[in-house]
């Protein structure tokens, strides 16, 4: 039998590559059954198991309570890695293991992925260069925000970074001119489905491209079809998200981002991103000397210095400058990259660039003593966290030092009878508990919902959770609106956390602590650390509202619930579309003294109606009705009665019937995007099974013909 010594060599390089990179780990962890511990992750699994249940329940689309008193569930989050924790889940794997078993499989994805696809363009020691390039920007230290690396992975970033590779695998194809092909349509829709960010590079990745060929006078609509499969595909996601941003609230970035914060960020202290920023543009000038391909090259570098100086202009915008690095990074690998493909390399100078890879590896990875001695400072990159952070977050919350604490409080909530009541948490540095972020799980821990969450900064009530939180404490952290910082005021604080049906508070604080018992707040639970008060026992998710609610207008009516903070905490007033009011337009409006009156309800149907039995309407007498759900156009009655938006952030009916149900509904986007995507999958298929018929057709009648 004839060997193959050049797969043989792959599969040997890509081992190694596995074996130096999975060494990093104690990937047994992963198969521990305990939860993460880390970051905003910890809150994740409660993803996982939202969407199990509601598959389960037959839903594609539904309304979640877990956080920000509810929100659409995966309109404006990913569902590609959660997917494969719901798939590791039917299996067998227990829940907690599941989830943590798609962790670590998203992690080894970065080194198998990058060589398998970049071995298309690249020959054997080019592509392990190549990866090792990529490891090392996956491991790189800096910062835990960016999404990028392997610190901002085990943070919560999982998303991002899984997209980050489709986005890698998805250039592969570019490179080669094959968008067509059946892996560059898997590779693109994911890359949209698992991160804005990476979706938005690999597209303006294509579009590089595409410019790359329109200058060379190419026609460019045979590039076409399978890009358009792929956004088909992926429609499903991304119209209703487009469609629905106008009813959301992103986080306003109000960092100062100058020139010199730019060269920090592109670490350009450093040897590994000074090499491949200079490199790739060496290796344009050099493929233009030579007469090679370098269109493609110089779009991609032209687009990594854009992103970079764009980083200045990001101010006001929901697009953060901490989250465009990782971009930047891979944009300036991926130009390197096509600058080698296009350069004629001899193989003995191939393979001296495995002796450099290895250095890296060993300097970025593995760090050796003796090489430490013998190699400038300049290439001294030991990776000294990734293994205590990897055990910190897979070894789980239950052998943290303070966790059972934790676990009292979550004990205590899941045997409380309430099925509508929220919990709020005293803002606070829990990491010795796990995570800072540790009671964003308590959804998953005791099926009750809570007012913060899995930085879902789409949500209306985000920034006004916070703004309550002040109150409690004011280190509180604030998402970027501009907003006065109000003085601490318990009593006022709860009065807030009532317009969100939050009846439990979960305290940590002494003085917090000592402000609610002098209130004489009735406290229902309590451990050393913590202690849990009832403060708003009669709240009801429907109230019928006694007195007139004053209506104005406003260009963009979510933003004016935060924007007028306090005054949308404290006065109902209905906010319609229409001409844009003044910043003081809720403040001003006139209004009677309001009563809310509690009315008896109870949720049906997983979550996704609420019915109450009685508003106390006639038709002679029309009542409003308060519900303490975040506003979403989704929600509609039974009676057909308009669902209104009033502040902070709720829903308000008037009706004239007697009882009132209200439910939540896919609108036309949904039923639009799924078509979209429903047909561009039969297309794809036919596709492929007409070239596979037709190849099958040919051959038996050339059978034919030569029996013949």
């Amino acid at each position: 039998m004839k060997i193959n010594f050049e797969r043989v060599l792959d599969y040997f390089v890509l081992a190694s590559l596995m074996i130096v990179f999975c060494s990093l780990f104690d990937y047994s962890l992963a198969f521990v059954n305990s939860h993460v511990a880390g970051g905003d992750m910890i809150s994740h699994p409660w993803i996982s198991k939202s969407l199990k249940e509601q598959w389960e329940n037959g839903f594609f689309w539904s309304w979640n309570h877990g956080w920000f008193a509810g929100f659409p569930f995966l309109y404006f989050y990913f569902y590609p890695i959660y997917i494969v924790a719901v798939i590791f889940e039917k299996l067998g794997l227990p829940e907690a293991v599941a989830f943590k078993s798609m962790v670590l499989f998203v992690v080894c994805l970065v080194p198998f992925l990058y060589y398998v696809t970049l071995r298309r363009l690249l020959s054997i020691p080019v592509a392990a260069f190549a990866t090792t390039l990529g490891i090392a920007i996956f491991l790189n230290e800096l910062d835990s925000r960016w999404g990028g690396n392997f610190k901002s992975l085990l943070a919560g970033q999982m998303s991002h970074q899984f997209g980050l590779v489709m986005m890698v695998c998805f250039f592969s194809y570019i490179a080669k001119k094959e968008p067509n092909k059946l892996g560059a349509i898997f590779f693109f829709t994911l890359a949209i489905l698992a991160h804005v960010y990476s979706g938005l590079y690999a597209f303006l990745i294509l579009v590089c491209f595409l410019s790359a060929e329109l200058v060379k006078k190419k026609n460019i609509l045979p590039y076409l079809i399978g890009p358009i499969i792929s956004l088909g595909l992926s429609s499903f996601f991304w119209i209703p998200f487009l469609y629905y941003r106008s009813y959301t609230i992103a986080p306003i970035n109000n960092s100062l981002v100058d020139f010199s914060e730019v060269l920090r960020v592109l670490q350009m202290s450093q040897l590994l991103y000074v090499f491949l920023y200079f490199g790739g543009f060496a290796l344009i000038l050099i493929n233009i000397l030579k007469k090679n391909e370098w269109v493609f090259s110089a779009f991609l570098f032209v687009l990594t210095v854009m992103s970079a100086v764009g980083m200045m202009f990001l101010n006001g915008t929901p697009l953060l400058h901490i989250r465009l690095p990782a971009e930047i990074y891979l944009l300036a690998l991926l130009t390197f990259i096509v600058g080698l493909q296009n350069l004629k390399i001899k193989k003995s100078i191939e393979w001296a660039v495995v002796g450099l890879a290895s250095i890296l590896v060993l300097q970025s990875i593995l760090p050796s003593r003796y090489l430490d001695l013998k190699l400038p400072k300049q290439l001294r990159m030991p990776v000294s966290d990734i293994t205590s952070w990897w055990t910190w977050n897979m070894a789980g919350l239950e052998i943290k030092a303070n966790s059972s604490y934790v676990q009292g409080v979550w004990d205590f909530l899941k045997l409380v009878e309430d099925d509508e009541g929220r919990v709020a948490v005293e803002y606070g540095d829990y990491n010795d508990f796990g995570s800072p972020r540790i009671f964003e799980l308590t959804p998953y821990m005791t099926g009750k919902p809570v007012m913060e969450g899995l930085l879902l900064e789409s949500s209306p009530t985000y920034p006004t959770y916070f703004y309550i939180s002040f109150h409690f404490n004011t280190s509180t952290w604030w998402p970027g609106f501009p907003v006065t910082v109000p003085d601490r005021n318990v009593a006022k604080g709860i009065k807030y956390f009532g317009l969100f049906n939050v009846k439990y508070f979960v305290a940590a604080q002494a003085q917090t602590k000592s402000d609610l018992d002098k209130l004489k707040i009735l406290s229902v639970y309590e451990n050393p650390f913590f202690k849990v008060y009832l403060i708003n026992s009669d709240s009801r998710i429907a109230s019928r509202i006694e007195g007139l609610v004053p209506m104005v207008e406003a260009k963009n009516p979510l933003m004016m619930t935060v924007s007028n903070l306090p005054e949308s905490l404290d006065r109902l007033v209905e906010i319609r579309n229409g001409i844009s009011s003044s910043s003081s337009a809720i403040k001003s409006a006139s209004q009677e003294n309001i009563k809310l009156i509690p009315l008896e309800g109870r949720w049906e149907h997983q979550g996704q109606s609420y019915n109450i039995l009685q508003t106390g309407a006639t038709p002679e007498n029309p009542q409003k009705i308060l519900f303490k759900i975040s506003y979403f156009p989704n929600w509609k009655t039974n009676t057909g009665e308009d669902v209104r938006l009033v502040t902070p952030n709720l829903m308000m009916v008037e009706t004239k019937n007697p009882t009132l149900s209200l439910t939540y509904r896919a609108g036309k986007p949904e039923k639009i995007s799924i078509i979209v995507s429903l047909l561009s999958f039969a297309v794809l298929i036919w596709m492929k099974a007409k070239k596979y018929i037709s190849k099958k057709l040919f051959k038996k009648i050339f059978r034919r013909q030569t029996i013949g």
